[in-house]
């Protein structure tokens, strides 16, 4: 079947790309736009209404509305027992959000419709569509959370928030209970086997799901059964052309930091990292860029003086970014594909990441350089302040991204997945 009109069903606001979501939702509408007009491209919005449709360029967007507050008590005290959702269902679960979808979908009668994540898929499941359905998980939370167990056992004191961005679907008089260690490990425990249940049934009820990285698509086909294909993500940046270093020594860290493992990761770095570097390059200045900071990074970094310096969000990110020497990107935990280590390597700019940092991108090598510390990611840092070193890992970035991620090699990607076809070649 040609696909001659799609729909996308989310509950993320697209734009401003300032999350790693954010930009994998705007890639899907970027490919779209590029196969067919703008007006056969619906996006079907769940949650508070967007507050500016900037970006969207003519694509059609609905509303669907939100849950309402004795939904959600239905659904904690329900729909988690009995029904067996998950957590971070159960914060989005809504019999009329699920009703004014499907009223929604079968006016737009799409083709293709593109469901992002189980918590989408919950809402539209008894809507059965005329063409095809793609899940999109993102990443598989249970790998996630896996991992996120497994600092708490190592680190007593991390203070990391579980709820990370699903704050804003949670009731203010429940959030702070997640600041307790016994209960945010009891949480984690019971939303992994939640959500790994859920990942499954999914996956197995969709025609195709979609992950990032390659090898939690391979774990999900073994459990599931499921078809399951590992896409890259179409990464928007100004220029692929490789940005003068500016030849001093300082770095960046870019990320949302209300996300877990970026708050985590961050905060590691600023105990063990930070002091490695500026032992050795007492002139090295780290650049943290992104909204949502916790009081505890803020005081960290504030022990720094300006050699830490936190500029929140952006809107110029190349700004910071292109002069900089490399980006550290030092995670504990997390899943998927890290979308801004891809950014930096898309403009020529070293990483210096964790195993987990680098997972589903590429194996270590001088643009991408995997550390198994905060402190061994400190001293990898200095070592790229050198400038013959510096050139070696930029030129390597550069080719890594543009072999693997470059535009026409994810264009290519999606139209296998979503058998999506060139705009010219479907008008002759």
């Amino acid at each position: 079947m040609t696909v001659q009109r799609v729909v996308i069903v989310s509950a993320v606001a697209p734009y401003p790309q300032d999350s790693g979501k954010s930009v994998v939702i705007a890639g899907f509408l970027e490919h779209f736009r590029s196969r067919m007009p703008a007006a056969e491209i619906h996006y079907v919005h769940v949650g508070n209404p967007l507050t500016s449709l900037a970006g969207f360029d003519g694509v059609t967007v609905h509303e669907a509305g939100r849950r309402g507050r004795l939904e959600l008590v239905r659904s904690l005290l329900w729909g988690v027992p009995v029904q067996g959702l998950s957590l971070q269902e159960a914060f989005t679960a809504s019999g009329q959000v699920a009703h004014r979808l499907g009223t929604l979908l079968t006016e737009i009668d799409a083709d293709l419709e593109v469901i992002d994540t189980i918590r989408m898929a919950q809402l539209v499941e008894h809507h059965r569509p005329r063409g095809r359905r793609v899940l999109y998980l993102d990443d598989l939370f249970s790998e996630r959370y896996r991992r996120m167990l497994g600092v708490l056992d190592d680190d007593r004191g991390s203070q990391f928030d579980p709820l990370g961005q699903f704050t804003v679907h949670v009731p203010s008089v429940l959030r702070g209970l997640t600041r307790h260690q016994s209960v945010r490990r009891w949480l984690l425990l019971l939303e992994r086997r939640l959500v790994q249940r859920r990942e499954l049934r999914a996956a197995r009820q969709a025609e195709l799901s979609l992950l990032l990285n390659a090898e939690e698509a391979q774990l999900l086909r073994e459990r599931s059964g499921a078809a399951v294909q590992a896409v890259p993500p179409l990464v928007s940046v100004p220029s692929t052309t490789r940005a003068p270093w500016s030849g001093r020594p300082e770095f960046c860290f870019v990320g949302l930091l209300s996300i877990a493992h970026n708050d985590d990761g961050l905060t590691w770095f600023l105990r063990e990292g930070m002091p490695e570097l500026l032992r050795q390059r007492p002139d090295a200045v780290l650049h943290v860029i992104g909204r949502g900071a916790s009081p505890q990074v803020v005081e960290l970094a504030r022990q720094f003086g300006d050699s830490v310096r936190l500029h929140g969000f952006v809107e110029d990110l190349d700004a910071l970014v292109a002069p900089s020497c490399a980006m550290v990107n030092v995670l504990r935990f997390g899943s998927g594909v890290k979308i801004k280590v891809l950014e930096a390597m898309a403009r020529g700019l070293p990483v210096v990441t964790t195993a987990v940092g680098a997972e589903g991108i590429a194996e270590s090598g001088d643009g991408l350089v995997v550390t198994s510390s905060a402190r061994q990611a400190g001293r990898e840092l200095a070592r790229l302040a050198d400038p013959v070193q510096r050139e070696i890992a930029s030129r390597d970035a550069a080719r890594l991204y543009a072999e693997r991620y470059a535009p026409e090699v994810v264009h290519a990607a999606y139209d296998a997945a979503f058998g999506t076809t060139v705009l010219e070649r479907r008008r002759t």
